[in-house]
């Protein structure tokens, strides 16, 4: 049950991380805002380790929380350059589903043994997260492509960042999340400088857009903590699927702040997205 709540207040997290990330995108370069969540969530996490019980951390952990952030880096940008690109109605979706279903793979591969009931939850899970990601309006078909290919690589790289944080283990405390985050942050300075977005200096609107990027930082890193632990309680399966259906929670903030009223395919999957916690709830 430790796994199933963890996983689910990380999916809350993850999901108005979102919602305030994707807010500020739509009018800061998604390149900033990235930058900007994830500066702020280093500083986070390297303040909250000394407090925290952490033995000396194992190179493999050290490894294995660098490579979540490689994935991190590679995910986020994805999934923010598709909706700078108005093409989340085509992004979101597939990277919902894919950061779900590869740690569930590799879960699967390591030895996972789940319940059937569990079974029937993880299997419910996934077209529930497709659902829930959908929004009520089309995109033409030239940006289809584009939104494709940010969706697919957005999936591999969140899922990259679950498998990492996951197979980190938990012998090491959170020094795995730190040098995920320290990757995450290089890796993004790397990419600030390269492409050098413009920015409009010194107006107020900008100013609180990129207050939201530094709550979505703050967002993220809980999330990203939370996570860490869920997988240390239970199932990588299980929490990885959980943790997916974050999508969902951005869709009810988006109808409660912006008015977006969800269509009837999103209340299905928000449905299916019950049934399914319940199922693994219980199992």
């Amino acid at each position: 049950m430790s796994t199933v709540v963890l996983s689910l207040v990380s999916a809350v997290c993850f999901g108005v991380s979102d919602f305030f990330a994707g807010v500020a995108a739509r009018r800061v370069n998604f390149v900033t805002v990235t930058l900007v969540s994830q500066l702020f969530a280093l500083v986070l996490i390297a303040a909250a380790v000394p407090f925290t019980p952490s033995p000396v951390p194992t190179t493999a952990a050290l490894l294995w929380g660098g490579l979540g952030g490689v994935g991190s880096v590679v995910g986020s940008l994805a999934l923010y350059r598709g909706l700078g690109n108005g093409n989340m109605a085509v992004a979101a979706p597939l990277s919902a589903v894919g950061s779900a279903v590869l740690p569930a793979i590799v879960g699967i591969a390591g030895g996972d043994r789940l319940a059937p009931l569990a079974i029937v939850g993880v299997v419910a899970a996934l077209p529930a997260i497709w659902l829930v990601s959908k929004p009520s309006t089309r995109v033409p078909g030239a940006a289809l492509a584009s939104g494709t290919v940010d969706g697919l690589v957005a999936g591999a790289g969140l899922g990259l960042l679950y498998v990492g944080i996951g197979k980190a283990g938990d012998s090491s405390g959170l020094w795995p999340v730190l040098s995920g985050e320290t990757v995450a942050v290089i890796g993004l300075a790397a990419v600030f400088a390269i492409r050098r977005p413009k920015s409009s200096k010194g107006s107020p609107r900008r100013r609180l857009l990129l207050a939201m990027a530094v709550l979505a930082g703050v967002l993220s890193v809980a999330a990203t903590v939370l996570y860490f632990y869920a997988t240390h309680t239970g199932a990588l399966t299980i929490a990885a699927v959980l943790s997916s259906i974050y999508p969902g929670f951005t869709v009810l903030l988006a109808a409660a702040v912006l008015r977006e009223r969800p269509s009837g395919v999103q209340l299905a999957g928000l449905g299916l997205c019950a049934v399914a916690v319940v199922a693994i709830a219980i199992a």
